[in-house]
């Protein structure tokens, strides 16, 4: 038999673990925002710092600065897409012509 006192306690447990990972996750953002902004104005000493480090992973260049932006482009009338789900099906070998599934959809 289901006990809704259990279930009750389940939801409010899950209800504040929400709500503390919501706060964690305004705490972290609040940290990167003062970072970028204790960085903003000493951008070539950041970017130094960067080209300097020998990190294993790749990590952007900074021309410009932070901060900047660029205007968005129009939004086209008309656009195309090509995207692949990973599924493969191979073509069978004992068919008279090789065939193979392509997806095409329209947005």
């Amino acid at each position: 038999m289901l006990d809704l006192y259990t279930v009750k306690t389940q939801i409010d447990d899950m209800v504040v673990d929400e709500r503390r990972v919501q706060e964690d996750f305004r705490a972290k953002l609040e940290l990167a925002l003062a970072e970028y902004r204790c960085w903003e104005p000493e951008w070539q000493t950041l970017a130094t710092k960067i080209n300097k480090s020998r990190t294993s992973w790749l990590l952007p260049s900074m021309a410009d600065g932070l901060g900047g932006g660029v205007e968005r482009p129009e939004r086209p009338a008309e656009i195309s897409i090509a995207a692949t789900d990973g599924s493969q099906i191979f073509p069978d070998r004992h068919e008279v012509s090789a065939c193979f599934l392509i997806n095409i959809g329209y947005i």
